[in-house]
């Protein structure tokens, strides 16, 4: 004897969400708050202002930041990079020159002993 297979499709998010707040609005009850968006730190926003830029190296076209740095996560307040090679410093410090930031600011590289520093210091 077979069994006889329905295609139901599966409840969309929304759908549930729907019928879990009809359910806690029957009993009374709320549905708990929604999670809001995390800020992000000054280091992910450096990260996301330079990852795409072109860098000029090893004479190859179409190069970017990403390609050859690697974000490690250690302070909020600046960005870490992991560099491939040792010339991608002055490349990066080159492409840092024609990222606009305010007159009072300027960016600031620190070669650590196996990450580069990259944050954005106020000139005093």
């Amino acid at each position: 004897m077979a069994a006889s297979k329905t295609n139901k499709a599966a409840p969309t998010k929304k759908e549930i969400d729907e019928a879990v707040a009809a359910k806690l609005a029957a009993a009374g009850m709320q549905a708990p708050p929604q999670p809001t968006a995390i800020p992000k730190s000054e280091g992910d926003q450096i990260w996301e202002k330079i990852k795409g830029l072109p860098l000029d190296i090893f004479a190859l076209p179409n190069q970017t930041v990403e390609m050859h740095c690697k974000r490690i996560q250690l302070d909020p307040n600046c960005l870490h990079l992991k560099i491939k090679a040792g010339a991608v410093l002055p490349a990066l410090e080159e492409t840092l020159k024609s990222v606009p930031l305010p007159q009072d600011k300027q960016w600031k590289l620190e070669n650590g002993i196996r990450f580069v520093v990259v944050s954005i210091e106020t000139i005093i």
